[in-house]
């Protein structure tokens, strides 16, 4: 990106991670390595539904590519897995003092709503029956 002046300013970064799909079939999620692959799925979501299959040399009896463990890991290696661990953990170590339970999140990533097609609960199945669009189906992840 070039500002006015020839000066090079940097793009703004996304606020996006990771780039997923839920299979309709076996509802497992698949990593989609870039924004424009995504896009393109994202597109035709409604007539094309994803699949695994649909990704080179995978199916749905591979592992999925990604879990959501919304677990945080203290220090010394505790495993939390919701606010009042983290609080009782902050509680028994004081040379952690700058903490605060507000700074840890245990919150699904979530849906960017303005990610999903306007249109793609309108569309209609071949059938004319309406088909249920699940956004979750897709999932651009922001933390």
């Amino acid at each position: 990106m070039e500002h006015s002046r020839g000066t090079r300013v940097a793009a703004p970064r996304s606020s996006i991670d990771v780039w997923s799909l839920q299979c309709e079939d076996c509802l497992k999620w698949r990593i989609i390595p870039t924004q424009e692959e995504y896009e393109e799925i994202r597109r035709k979501i409604i007539e094309d539904p994803f699949v695994c299959s649909k990704k080179s040399n995978v199916s749905c009896n591979n592992p999925a590519d990604m879990e959501y463990d919304n677990s945080r890991f203290a220090p010394n290696g505790r495993k939390f897995r919701a606010g009042t661990e983290v609080a009782s953990f902050l509680k028994e170590n004081p040379e952690y003092k700058d903490l605060s339970t507000s700074d840890f999140s245990f919150s699904v990533p979530k849906v960017m709503m303005d990610t999903v097609p306007v249109d793609a609960a309108k569309v209609e199945s071949s059938g004319g029956s309406k088909r249920k669009f699940n956004p979750k189906m897709i999932l651009a992840v922001e933390y």
